[in-house]
């Protein structure tokens, strides 16, 4: 299953951290997410992900917001489920109904769940509340409870927050120079945005006088008082020369972990980051928009995790320990990350089976070796989805050869499925797939993963392609015949040679047939039969067609094919008619073997070629 995870409320990290840790959840459970965000996020002891970076939604026009989920459909539609993970806040883009939305829900205020629940329980498959009725923070009262409790699509899936690594704590009290005698001090509004864009900045400034009252109880001969301004902080307002003023801290947990305290606006994530390291905390209520934040502090201090005054927040021994001890405590109970395999439940859904269809013995074509030589390439080759085992059943009842277009990051099946429709290994053989098929774009504004565009390579695109490899290999060390194909045929002209140096043998394509004097053989695979523009099948005569003129330009001809392009019954029984078609006058070979040359082709002319796949009759 492709779970992409769409980052998106723009107004601070907390989208982007649950993203991350819920994604690194679905892969300990065997899901492969990707990232569609606003921002990057890297931090210690979280895996990277596949990341797309795209623009804002919400004040973006049409034409945006329409790339967008196109790029959204072609990544989630890739694998059963087709999912698509939002967070906190609905975005502002249409969908298709097979793709199933799941909303990740920060506690808001309890006015703004009713509106979401009402307005939107249409849409989304579930919303997971990303906190629990038992945690400190759960900010409402027992009837609210009872009625969120009851809504048939909400699932609680308990507080999410960051956790230091030890090697992001070392780091972090290295770069501060922090002696073991220095008590240190944060103060932090967090990283959300809202206080900048409301009443002109009032809340930075509130906020500024209640750190200054606490400086005076906090500054000491062995304390460092350190500002962290976040990236909304504007910069426009001076800070006190009393503060260490430090722009931005990607490992605000690992900082908060050697504080003695910290004075916060208390948002949820870095309250949660308070607790998680043990660290006291003053909190400021600010302005905020649907965010329960009075709530969240009346429980808080109920339970006596909130200090009566900056006096015992920073000298009362006995207070601290006692919050240490229950902070201690309810951590055990939330670890900040959501079970995996009760996410991975609710996230996918319904699983969806995949029978093997009973096969046929392979046909055997009367004097089909004297044909012309015919490929398949069979794209986006990712799960063992029921479209899949179908169309390698049906290849195989016919005797047809076809190589399967694995895309290593998202596959979820290896040689031993192939196995089951093809136990002699004759035919079907396997190439890499680009490494993830995230849809990114180029200036020119070409879909692409690897950019046509680029002259050379860089480190990281190098880095996907080498551990591409490696994840074939390992799934398929019989079947891999060390073939490649770029996702969205975008072929960088580097690519070649860089796949040669790493032990490639060939590269096929649709158009591109060009490649350097040193680099592996390019051949062009064939037709694909699905038109992406109008979102339909290609008439299988128009198709053949097209299979004429590559039989005069090339003595091959080949055809295309994606799982997700034969889900609906009209679109089998038309890939059945164009094999009819294909099937006669073709010899079925390997594609390895024709981009080696050890397939001997005899290059019809033009006329030949349209007279062949018109039964006689001229096809163009």
């Amino acid at each position: 299953m492709a779970v992409v995870m769409l980052a998106l409320n723009g107004i601070g990290l907390g989208h982007l951290i649950r993203s991350m840790i819920v994604s690194r959840a679905l892969a300990s459970a065997g899901e492969r997410p990707v990232i569609f965000s606003e921002g990057k996020y890297r931090a210690q002891g979280l895996d990277p992900f596949p990341m797309r970076l795209v623009p804002p939604l919400w004040n973006s026009p049409g034409d945006v917001r329409a790339r967008v989920a196109s790029e959204l459909r072609s990544m989630a539609g890739i694998s059963l489920p087709a999912v698509v993970v939002e967070d906190t806040h609905p975005n502002p883009i249409q969908l298709p109904d097979y793709i199933r939305r799941v909303l990740l829900v920060r506690p808001t205020s309890f006015e703004h769940l009713l509106r979401m629940n009402e307005s939107y329980g249409r849409i989304y498959a579930a919303f997971l509340l990303c906190d629990s009725p038992d945690s400190p923070t759960w900010p409402y009262d027992d009837e609210q409870t009872r009625v969120v409790m009851g809504w048939r699509k909400w699932h609680v899936i308990g507080p999410i927050y960051r956790t230091p690594a030890e090697e992001e704590i070392r780091e972090v009290r290295a770069r501060y120079a922090l002696s073991e005698d220095e008590d240190l001090c944060i103060f932090s509004m967090g990283g959300g945005g809202v206080h900048v864009h409301i009443q002109r900045g009032q809340d930075v400034l509130q906020f500024l006088r209640f750190a200054l009252k606490a400086a005076d109880v906090v500054q000491g001969p062995r304390t460092r008082l350190l500002f962290v301004k976040g990236p909304y902080f504007p910069q426009r307002i001076p800070l006190p020369p009393r503060f260490e003023v430090v722009s931005e801290e990607q490992h605000m947990p690992a900082l908060l972990k050697i504080a003695k305290g910290a004075v916060i606006r208390a948002g949820f994530n870095t309250t949660w980051e308070c607790l998680a390291v043990g660290t006291p905390f003053l909190p400021l209520v600010g302005t905020t928009i649907a965010e329960p934040v009075p709530e969240r502090i009346s429980r808080l201090t109920a339970q006596g995790l909130i200090p009566r005054s900056p006096e015992q927040f920073w000298n009362d021994a006995a207070w601290r320990t006692q919050y240490r001890n229950a902070a201690r405590s309810i951590v055990t109970m939330h670890s900040g990350a959501p079970e995996p395999h009760q996410l991975r439940r609710l996230i996918g859904g319904r699983p969806v089976s995949a029978s093997i269809p009973k096969l046929k013995p392979p046909r055997i074509r009367a004097g089909a070796h004297n044909g012309i030589p015919f490929v398949i390439r069979i794209d986006d080759g990712v799960c063992k989805e029921p479209a899949l085992c179908w169309l390698l059943a049906l290849l195989a009842s016919r005797g047809l050869r076809a190589s399967v277009e694995v895309v290593p990051y998202l596959v979820d099946f290896d040689e031993s499925f192939l196995d089951r429709f093809d136990p002699s290994g004759s035919l079907f053989e396997v190439s890499q797939h680009g490494y993830a098929h995230v849809p990114r774009a180029t200036e020119s504004g070409r879909r692409c993963e690897f950019s046509p565009e680029s002259e050379a390579p860089t480190a990281e695109e190098l880095d996907l392609l080498a551990r591409g490899k490696q994840l074939i290999e390992r799934a398929f060390p019989s079947r891999f015949r060390g073939g490649f194909s770029p996702p969205f045929d975008a072929l960088p002209s580097w690519l070649p040679a860089a796949w040669q140096a790493m032990g490639g043998t060939f590269v096929t394509c649709l158009y591109n047939r060009s490649s350097p004097p040193a680099a592996r053989p390019v051949v062009r695979a064939g037709v694909d039969v699905w038109n992406w523009a109008e979102d339909r099948a290609i008439d299988p005569h128009a198709v053949t067609r097209q299979l004429a003129l590559q039989a005069a330009m090339d003595g091959h001809v080949g055809i295309v094919l994606h799982p997700r392009c034969l889900r609906s019954k009209t679109d089998k029984a038309g890939l059945r008619t164009l094999l009819k078609l294909t099937e006669k006058g073709t010899t079925a070979v390997s594609l390895r073997d024709i981009a080696l040359g050890r397939v001997a082709i005899k290059t019809p002319d033009s006329r030949g070629a349209r007279l062949w796949f018109s039964g006689g009759r001229e096809a163009i």
